[in-house]
């Protein structure tokens, strides 16, 4: 990546332990050039947006809203979630989800999909001419990330086979199995939305803690379940990369990352402006962190020769 982006989405699912905690080491991971613009929680859900500090004054005050797959039940493990707020004068959404899991669940997926596009009621602050029953319609710029859970419908001795060849054909042979694709072209599910091309192998299932593909007596059949698609009403969005993180193995699933470039219109005046808010608490603690690192002796003193 030739230039530090102006923005970073990341969304998680099943994410355990502390909020905060979480937050910190993102925002010190990621450096002070940044800020925690907004985030938000639902159950085992995270979405946090941060931006370049310099155009956290540019942006309407930021709006979330949840959709639980699971009424009920306490501890909400799927569902959607999604921040939207107008950057400049592009309005921008982000969603993500925890589909309903296994192969045989497919049509109940596309349903997933339906319900949580209806249901999550934004925006309620932004002036807005009509309000489109479909809350992706609301919106200049919309991406869609999350364990989608669509799966190959396909013999997993086959996908091993062919992941015996590692070359993009591999991949777009696989493709054709991939219900998330067979949905988008049949018009039932994602069908306004683009994906970037996939390069890379089938992100589930893993034996934690190694790259091998599910050794239990379930056997799961190796599919791209972990994605990110996009939409625009004026083609303003360009998919730059498109990949999997193999190195991380502390979850059955390999996470994915998108890079993009959007066109954003001009400002408008007629907003409620979010007047340059941020976390300040979670900076300041990255930052406190940060200088422990860089200027603890032992850590600056590096062994490897």
């Amino acid at each position: 990546m030739e230039h530090m982006p102006d923005m970073f989405v990341l969304g998680t699912q099943e994410s355990g332990g502390s909020r905060s905690e979480w937050e910190v080491r993102l925002q010190a991971t990621i450096g002070p050039s940044h800020v925690l613009f907004t985030s938000a929680i639902f159950g085992v859900l995270h979405l946090t947006i941060f931006l370049r500090r310099d155009l956290v004054w540019f942006c309407s005050v930021p709006e979330d809203a949840t959709y639980s797959l699971r009424p009920g039940i306490a501890y909400k493990t799927k569902g959607g979630m999604a921040i939207g707020f107008q950057f400049f004068g592009t309005r921008m959404l982000f969603i993500n989800s925890h589909l309903t899991a296994h192969e045989e669940k497919q049509a109940l997926r596309i349903q997933n999909f339906r319900s949580i596009s209806r249901s999550l009621d934004i925006p309620r602050l932004l002036p807005t001419k009509i309000k489109h029953k479909d809350v992706t319609h609301r919106y200049d710029c919309v991406f869609w990330l999350g364990d989608l859970n669509f799966r190959l419908a396909v013999n997993r001795d086959h996908v091993f086979e062919r992941l015996k060849t590692d070359t993009p054909d591999t991949y777009q042979h696989l493709l054709q199995w991939d219900q998330l694709s067979q949905a988008r072209k049949k018009g039932e599910a994602f069908a306004e939305f683009e994906e970037g091309t996939i390069h890379f192998p089938p992100t589930f299932k893993y034996d934690p803690g190694t790259d091998h593909y599910d050794t239990s007596s379930k056997q799961r059949v190796p599919s791209y379940t972990d994605r990110i698609l996009f939409k625009s009403k004026r083609g303003d969005i360009n998919c730059i990369s498109y990949a999997s993180c193999p190195l991380f193995r502390t979850s059955d699933h390999k996470p994915v990352l998108g890079h993009f470039t959007c066109k954003i219109r001009p400002g408008r005046d007629d907003i409620p402006l979010a007047a340059g808010v941020f976390n300040r608490e979670v900076y300041l603690e990255a930052l406190r962190r940060r200088r422990r690192f860089l200027y603890q002796p032992a850590l600056r003193n590096c062994p490897v020769q």
